[in-house]
C-alpha cells in the first residue's frame, strides 16, 4: 500500500483536493445558492474526477521514452540545477529593480497594513514590456524552477543545498504574500517523504506553519509600528487603522463569510474550507448572469484570442468584480474545470482533465524523483487556478519538458490496480 501512494501520490493529490475543497462543502452550497449552479458544478467535477483517472490508467506513456532525449546523466541535471539558481538570482534583482515598491522591504520602513496590501497587490503587476517578461519569469522561477533545483539538491543531499533554500526564502519573501512559502516547504516536504524520513517532513510542515503566521504578522503592519518604538527607523510613526483581523477581512466579500468576522481562527479557517469552493461556484454563476450560459471558446486564453482576433476575457477579474460588487482591483482564481467549462462546456473539462493526467503520468514515468517532488506544487496550484497559466506561468509546462530531457531509465507507470 505504502508503496503505490509513494508512486502514484502525485496523481492522487488532486483527487485529495477535489474531496477535501469541492464535495462536503455542496451540503451547505445548496442553502446559499441556487440548486442550478450547484448541480452544474457537481457534474463539471463529476466529468472532470472520471475523465482524470480514466485517463491516467489507460493513457500510454510508453512513447515518451522513445522520443526522450538520450543519454540521461547526473551531471546534466547538477548543471541544470546551477544554472537555475543564478538565473533565480539575476531575476530577482530585476525584480527589484523594475517595481516602484518591495513588500518585504516596505514592511522593515514601516509601511501601514493598507499600504502593504496595496503593494501586495501591485507587486509585478501591471506591467508592460520587459516588466512583464520578469513578472512571467519570477512566477515560473518560483512555482516550478526552483522547486526543482531545491527537490534536487535535497534529493542527493548536497552540501549547498541550505544555501540554495535561503536564496530560494530571500526571493520568495519578496512579494510579502501569505502563503508563498507552500512552494518552498511542498518539495521538501515531497522529498523527505520519498524518502521515508517522516520527522523531517513534519519539521518542515511546522516550519512552513510558522513562516505562514510570521507573513501574517509582518503583513498587518505591525512589524512597522514594533520598529517605530525600537527607533529602527527614521520613518514617521506609523499608526495602524485597524487590528491585524481587519485585514483578513478585507480578503474576502462579508457575504463570504461562514462564521464571525471577530475570530481570526475562523477567518482562517473560513479561507482554507470554504472561498476555494465557494469561488469556483461563482464562476459558473458568473456564465449564468453574465455570459447567458453561453462559451467563451478560448476567449480568456490570451494566444487562442489573439489569433482568433478577439477582445481577451479576464475571467478572474470579471468574477471579481462579480463578487464584490464592482471594480476591486482583486483577481478571482479557480479551479481549472471550472475555467474548462465556461470556456468549453463538457468537452473542455474532459479534454483538461486528460491532459492533467498524461502530464503527471508523464512526470511519474520519468522516473526522476527531484522532478516528481518539484511537480507537486504546480499541481496542488492546478486545483485552484485555471490550467493554461499553470502551464505556463506556474511552469507545469517547463517540468513536462524536463520530464522529457531527464528520464532516468525507460519504463511505464503500472496501470491502477482495481
Amino acid at each position: 500500500m505504502l508503496n503505490k501512494l509513494g508512486k502514484h501520490w502525485l496523481f492522487l493529490m488532486p483527487l485529495v483536493v477535489f474531496a477535501g475543497y469541492y464535495s462536503l462543502q455542496n451540503f451547505i452550497g445548496y442553502s446559499r445558492y441556487p440548486s442550478e449552479i450547484i448541480n452544474k458544478m457537481i457534474l463539471a467535477l463529476s466529468l472532470c474526477v472520471i475523465s482524470y483517472i480514466i485517463s491516467y490508467k489507460y493513457l500510454p506513456t510508453s512513447w515518451a521514452d522513445r522520443i526522450a532525449i538520450r543519454p540521461f546523466r547526473e551531471n546534466t541535471q547538477k548543471y541544470i540545477a546551477y544554472a537555475i539558481i543564478a538565473l533565480f538570482v539575476i531575476v530577482i534583482i530585476c525584480a527589484c529593480r523594475s517595481t516602484a515598491a518591495v513588500p518585504i522591504l516596505e514592511a522593515f520602513k514601516g509601511a501601514s497594513a493598507s499600504e502593504l496590501a496595496d503593494y501586495r497587490n501591485s507587486f509585478m503587476r501591471g506591467q508592460a514590456g520587459s516588466g512583464q517578461l520578469i513578472n512571467y519569469l519570477y512566477a515560473i522561477f518560483l512555482q516550478a524552477l526552483m522547486p526543482f533545483a531545491v527537490s534536487y539538491f535535497f534529493w542527493v543531499g548536497h552540501k549547498f543545498r541550505h544555501f540554495v533554500i535561503a536564496i530560494f526564502i530571500i526571493g520568495a519573501s519578496l512579494s510579502l504574500s501569505k502563503g508563498i512559502f507552500l512552494c518552498i516547504a511542498a518539495p521538501m516536504i515531497a522529498v523527505y517523504l520519498m524518502k521515508r524520513r517522516w520527522l523531517s517532513a513534519a519539521g518542515v510542515l511546522g516550519g512552513f506553519v510558522v513562516s505562514a503566521a510570521l507573513m501574517y504578522f509582518i503583513a498587518s503592519g505591525a512589524l512597522g509600528a514594533s520598529l517605530e518604538k525600537s527607533n529602527f527607523t527614521t520613518y514617521k510613526p506609523v499608526v495602524l487603522e485597524a487590528p491585524k483581523e481587519a485585514v483578513l477581512q478585507s480578503d474576502v466579500p462579508d457575504q463570504y463569510n461562514l462564521f464571525t468576522k471577530k475570530n481570526q481562527t475562523l477567518l482562517i479557517v473560513n479561507r482554507i474550507i470554504w472561498i476555494p469552493y465557494v469561488t469556483a461556484l461563482d464562476w459558473f454563476r458568473y456564465q449564468e448572469l453574465k455570459m447567458g450560459d453561453s462559451y467563451l471558446l478560448g476567449k480568456s486564453i490570451r494566444p487562442l484570442a489573439y489569433l482568433s482576433d478577439s477582445k481577451r476575457v479576464y475571467l478572474e477579474k470579471e468574477v471579481a468584480e462579480l463578487q464584490w460588487g464592482g471594480p476591486s482591483g482583486a483577481t478571482s482564481n479557480a479551479v481549472f474545470f471550472a475555467d474548462a467549462w465556461l470556456n468549453w462546456g463538457a468537452l473542455g473539462v474532459i479534454v483538461y482533465s486528460m491532459l492533467l493526467a498524461l502530464t503527471i503520468k508523464l512526470i511519474i514515468t520519468s522516473n526522476n524523483k527531484a522532478l516528481i517532488a518539484a511537480s507537486g506544487f504546480p499541481v496542488w496550484v492546478s486545483c485552484f487556478s485555471a490550467l493554461p497559466p499553470v502551464y505556463l506561468s506556474a511552469g507545469l509546462g517547463f517540468l513536462l519538458i524536463l520530464a522529457f530531457i531527464l528520464r532516468v531509465e525507460v519504463s511505464c507507470a503500472k496501470p491502477i490496480q482495481s
